[in-house]
Parts: structure tokens; C-alpha cells; sequence
């Protein structure tokens, strides 16, 4: 804290030096030359010095007058955020030190752990392993989808929530964690070593004919996942592909850029205008995956996923299924703050579909617009296959396509 604290006063000190600065070089040039020695500010230049003593004079008054001790750090960043909060803009945030690092860690989607995603089994209570990431500790230690969790380093986690086992598994990377698990009905013990990793955010199968790839966000290797994804959809000789963006707010235009690159020819994907009016183009290359495409979207889906869609929308490249997306229609600028560690999500730009439509606050319209049925809405029946009817609207959009084509 010492840091912060000394480089917020340095400002301040620095600030007001260089107005008194001002101010004595004002005065001696003016005594040599009008002969006098009245001095005069501006009503800015006043109003500005006055802003930095207040911030001073109001950390003094609460470190003495408040009934509690407050830390030096929580005043500093309280100032910090407060002056980030007053643009009244959801989407700019200041972060302190530490949620700027969480902020990395999750956009370059690395975390320290074992390689498991786990879920609790509603009919038994049960952890499961839902998902072990290829080459991951876990993978190498035997773990497998299916196996039921029963403790983590000898404590039992009956009861407890996915969320809580998994910080109960994370730990500083080289170090061991012991897990007991049944496979099969047979329980054993396993000690795995954790490690850094990449989280996955793109998942990709099979229905029938047609690769479907769910875009879960636009974090981390993303784009190099989606390129496996449509790897994937060759060897298998997909002859569609459905792309699967809801419930995905967004995350790193790059990523998202490099996904369109790959579906779009010589297109416009997106562009984005500044406050001073300046426009960016972002543009597609020639080459591209040409298999039938449809996207499906829904209210959850925003940012990234709207310039995905929209970029498909607007190219007639895909067809989009689903509902009307969320709108947010801005582009944020990520930078550092030189002294206290943070960082600052600034809004920075708008950006506009291919066709010159800003989204911002209405969303994107799909080419059909279908909702899932009542009964999944509300949470009496399960989503799968044969309820989703997002899902097998856009399954029958391509199959009627494939049948043109024939």
C-alpha cells in the first residue's frame, strides 16, 4: 500500500509544486516588469488546484473523524473507481491490482488447477467430472468423465457446491492435491500435481452431417480452438456447420475478428467510430470456410458475439436463429495505470455491422426468430437435443439448404 499511497500524495504534492511554481515565477517576472505583485488565477486554473487539495484534505478528514480505521488502499481505490463510476457507463471499470490481474488471467484464459470441470448430479447429489481438458493433469492421472469425487485432500465434499470444491482444488502451481474418486464403482485415491492451463472455450461434435461448435466466450486461444473445430469438421466431412454463440457476452474482439476471418471472403466484418469521428475498418481476407452456416443467438448473447453475428448477418454468409440478442453495441480499450497496478476499461468507440447498423441498445434481429419452449424457460424440463428448438431450427435450415444444393 505504501506504493499507491506515496505515488496518489506525489501526485497531489507534484500538482500544487508546479501551480506555486507558476505562481513565484508569475510574481518575480511581474515585479520586474510591472512592478507589482498582485497576482491573478483564473477561475479553471483555481477551480483545478482546488479539486487536488480537496482529494488530500478529504482523505485527512476521514482518517481523522471517521469512527473506524480505514485502510490507506480502500480510500485510494475508492477514489479511483468513484471517478470511473461518475461517466455512469456499465461497461468502463477501474480495477484494483488484484482484480486487473483476476482481469488477465481471465481474458488470456489461464488458471492454475488440474484440468476438471465438475457438476453435481441432480438425482443423486453426486460431484461428477462433466469434462477433463486433453493433457491435463488430470487426464494423465486416469481422471475421466463419469468418476464421482468424494473428497479432496481427505476432506469429504458431500454438500458442497462445484464452485467451492474447485477453489478447494486450486492451489500454487507444482503442488500436489490429493482426490478420491469412483470410477466404475470402485474407489480409489490420486494424488495429481497442479499446473498452469489453458481454459477451453470452444467445444465442437457431431450431428449427423453437421459439425456444431459451441463459442462459450471469446477468451483466451479461442480463434486457434475454432480452427481445430473446423479441422474437426473436415475429417469428419461435415456438410453444415452450426455455430452456437448464446449466453456469450463477449470478451476479446480479436479473438472474435480472427473466428469471422475464417467464415467471411474479402468482407467488411465490423467497424468502429471514436469520439472524434474517426472510423476503423476491420476487413476478412479471401479465404474462408464455405460450408452452410447458421448461428444461433439468444438475449444472452452480446459484444463479440453481436459483431459475430452481425458480420454473418450482414454478408449473407450466415443465417441467423434464436432471439433478439442483448445490444451492446460499444468497444472498450483496456489500459494500464502506471503507479497502483490497475488497470481501466474505458469505453472508447462504437462500432456498426457491415451494413451501418449500430446495435447498441436494440441488439440484432435473427433471420428467424424462435424461442426455446416454456417448459425449458422455466426450468421444469431439461435443455437437450430434442427440446432445443433453437437448436434443431437452425439443424433444419441447413438440411433444407444441403437439399437445394443437391
Amino acid at each position: 500500500m505504501e506504493r499507491r499511497h506515496v505515488a496518489f500524495i506525489c501526485c497531489i504534492v507534484a500538482a500544487t509544486a508546479c501551480v506555486f511554481t507558476w505562481l513565484l515565477t508569475t510574481l518575480y517576472v511581474g515585479s520586474n516588469t510591472a512592478k507589482t505583485t498582485e497576482l491573478r488565477l483564473s477561475e479553471e486554473k483555481y477551480d483545478r488546484i482546488s479539486e487536488l487539495l480537496d482529494l488530500s484534505d478529504l482523505e485527512d478528514i476521514i482518517t481523522k473523524y471517521y469512527y473506524k480505521d480505514v485502510e490507506e488502499e480502500t480510500l485510494v481505490n475508492g477514489a479511483l473507481k468513484g471517478m470511473v463510476e461518475a461517466l455512469d457507463d456499465p461497461y468502463s471499470v477501474y480495477y484494483t491490482e488484484e482484480e486487473y490481474k483476476e482481469y488477465n488471467d481471465l481474458n488470456e484464459g489461464t488458471y492454475v488447477g488440474i484440468g476438471v470441470s465438475l457438476a453435481k448430479d441432480a438425482d443423486t447429489g453426486d460431484t461428477v467430472v462433466v469434462n477433463v481438458l486433453e493433457d491435463s493433469p488430470a487426464e494423465k492421472a486416469g481422471i475421466m468423465i463419469g468418476d464421482i469425487l468424494k473428497s479432496v485432500d481427505g476432506v469429504v465434499i458431500a454438500g458442497s457446491e462445484p464452485s467451492e470444491i474447485v477453489e478447494a482444488i486450486e492451489g500454487p502451481v507444482g503442488t500436489p492435491v490429493k482426490l478420491t474418486v469412483i470410477h466404475d464403482g470402485e474407489e480409489r485415491d490420486v494424488e495429481i500435481v497442479r499446473a498452469e492451463l489453458q481454459r477451453q472455450f470452444v467445444y465442437y461434435t457431431m450431428y449427423d452431417n453437421l459439425c456444431y461448435v459451441l463459442i462459450d466466450k471469446f477468451h483466451g486461444e479461442a480463434a486457434a480452438d475454432f480452427e481445430k473445430a473446423l479441422k474437426f469438421a473436415e475429417d469428419n466431412s461435415a456438410e453444415g456447420l452450426i455455430v452456437d454463440v448464446r449466453n456469450n457476452r463477449g470478451g476479446s474482439v480479436n479473438e472474435c475478428t480472427k473466428i469471422a476471418d475464417m467464415l467471411l471472403g474479402d468482407s467488411l466484418i465490423f467497424y468502429t467510430v471514436d469520439r472524434e469521428g474517426n472510423r476503423t475498418d476491420h476487413f476478412s481476407d479471401a479465404a474462408h470456410n464455405e460450408l452452410p452456416l447458421a448461428v444461433i443467438v439468444n438475449g444472452a448473447s452480446a459484444s463479440s458475439s453481436e459483431i459475430l453475428a452481425g458480420a454473418l448477418q450482414d454478408n449473407k454468409r450466415g443465417y441467423v436463429v434464436g432471439t433478439v440478442t442483448y445490444g451492446k453495441g460499444v468497444v472498450q480499450s483496456i489500459v494500464d495505470m502506471p503507479y497502483s497496478g490497475g488497470g481501466v476499461k474505458v469505453t472508447s468507440s462504437v462500432y456498426y455491422t457491415p451494413n451501418g447498423t449500430c446495435i447498441n441498445g436494440t441488439g440484432i434481429t435473427p433471420d428467424y426468430e424462435v424461442n426455446l419452449p416454456d417448459e425449458v424457460l422455466n426450468g421444469d424440463e431439461k435443455l437437450t437435443f430434442e427440446t432445443d428448438t433453437q437448436l434443431q431450427a437452425a439443424i433444419t435450415y441447413l438440411d433444407r439448404q444441403l437439399q437445394i444444393a443437391d
